[in-house]
C-alpha cells in the first residue's frame, strides 16, 4: 500500500525538487514579497506573536472577569515584566503603547459610577395643563 501523505505534489507553477517558497518567489507579482530565511526575522515574529498573545489576554481577562483593583494591577504589572523580558529597553514604547490600553480598561471598569441627582428623581414630572 502506498503512503499518501508522503507523496509530494506540485502545482503547475512549482517544478518538482523546488521548494513552495522558491516557486514563490519566481511567480510573477511577488517580486516585492520575499521569503524571510532569516533566523533573526523569524525571531522577531515570534517575539511579536508573544507580545500580540500576552497583551490581548492581559486586555480580556481586565475587560470581563471580575477583579480587584490589586489583582487587576498586579496583572499589568506582570504583563509588563513579561513584555520588557521580551524587549528589554522598550519600556517607554510599552507605555506609550499598552500602558495606555490598561489605563483605559481600568478606568473603564473601576471608576466610581456617576453620582445620580436625588433631588431631581424625587420631585414630580411637571405636566402640560
Amino acid at each position: 500500500m502506498k503512503d499518501t501523505w508522503t507523496k509530494r505534489t506540485t502545482s503547475s507553477t512549482e517544478a518538482p525538487g523546488r521548494t513552495r517558497a522558491q516557486a514563490a518567489e519566481r511567480r510573477p507579482g511577488n517580486a516585492r514579497r520575499k521569503v524571510r530565511s532569516d533566523d533573526s526575522a523569524l525571531v522577531e515574529d515570534k517575539k511579536m506573536r508573544r507580545l500580540r498573545i500576552i497583551v490581548d489576554l492581559t486586555a480580556g481577562v481586565l475587560a470581563v472577569e471580575r477583579l480587584t483593583i490589586d489583582e487587576a494591577l498586579d496583572m499589568v504589572n506582570a504583563t509588563k515584566h513579561a513584555v520588557l523580558g521580551l524587549f528589554p529597553g522598550k519600556e517607554e514604547t510599552y507605555d506609550m503603547i499598552y500602558g495606555r490600553r490598561f489605563a483605559r480598561i481600568m478606568r473603564e471598569r473601576f471608576a466610581a459610577p456617576p453620582p445620580i441627582d436625588r433631588g431631581a428623581r424625587d420631585e414630580e414630572p411637571k405636566t402640560r395643563a
